[in-house]
């Protein structure tokens, strides 16, 4: 927790703008011809923090953050968004916008190009353990097809033990005929 507080104050600094205006000046058209179109942070005395930036090709990201008590340390808890545009497989311009959250209870995304938990990449439910790729119920061991419970070793079709088919030891299992 402490390397994570270390590492957003010390990018909080590094957004910080430093130097004089001839500096600023000189910085903007560095930025314009690197096809950066907006860039903005500011830093309050409280430790809170706030950036955006975006580029030519579409991407955006806004991020703010602020100090908070996590029990009896201190934290910086994040939120933001960030969007560019995908091709899809049709070369086709898809929108991609992820809004997320990182606090004390960790990481969280959420945007509709990240599948949520029981889907695959296409939004579409994923088969749960014991189901095949239709949803439906696979035979547990010990059944058939139907579900119905199959004969046990030693035990004719209707489930009653047959002495007829086995003979047990202590050393061997002996079929009889």
């Amino acid at each position: 927790m402490k390397l994570l507080v270390l590492a957003c104050l010390v990018a909080a600094a590094a957004a910080r703008p430093q130097g004089d205006g001839l500096q600023s000046s000189q910085t903007a058209a560095t930025l314009a011809d690197a096809g950066i179109l907006r860039m903005e942070s500011s830093q309050a005395e409280d430790g809170s923090f706030q950036y955006a930036f975006e580029t030519a090709d579409q991407i955006k990201q806004e991020v703010s953050g602020q100090l908070k008590q996590i029990g009896e340390e201190f934290g910086i808890i994040m939120q933001g968004s960030y969007s560019f545009v995908a091709k899809d497989e049709n070369g086709n311009d898809v929108p991609v916008e992820v809004r997320w959250v990182a606090d004390e209870n960790g990481y969280r995304a959420e945007g509709d190009s990240i599948p949520q938990l029981g889907e695959n990449g296409a939004g579409q439910r994923l088969p749960q353990l014991g189901e095949n790729g239709a949803g439906q119920r696979l035979p547990q061991l010990g059944e058939n097809g139907a579900g119905q419970r199959l004969p046990q070793l030693g035990e004719n079709g209707a489930g009653q033990r047959d002495p007829n088919l086995i003979a047990a030891s202590d050393d061997n299992i002996v079929i009889l005929q």
